[in-house]
């Protein structure tokens, strides 16, 4: 399917893809919406790199690196956001 709706881009669960300026000048924040659960342990633990600098799961920030089990605790059993902060 594909991942532009009119002019919105969406990822594979259907939810809302958005980049926009992070908090310092040369940052910028890459949001995934309506991510389940089991995907979002997943993506939230394994993309990492030193260009990410932060990953936040419904408005937690998680400890960098982020493991499995901190993604687990902050990942829910309902669709999910994730941030990942980005220079």
């Amino acid at each position: 399917s594909s991942m532009v709706s009119g002019t919105a881009i969406t990822d594979t669960f259907g939810g809302a893809v958005t980049v926009a300026p992070g908090a310092a000048p040369t940052f910028f924040d890459l949001t995934y919406t309506r991510v389940p659960q089991s995907a979002c342990v997943r993506l939230a633990s394994s993309i990492q790199g030193q260009s990410i600098q932060g990953v936040a799961v419904n408005g937690t920030a998680l400890p960098n690196p982020v493991t499995v089990a901190s993604a687990a605790g902050a990942c829910a059993t309902k669709p999910n956001t994730i941030i990942w902060t980005s220079k």
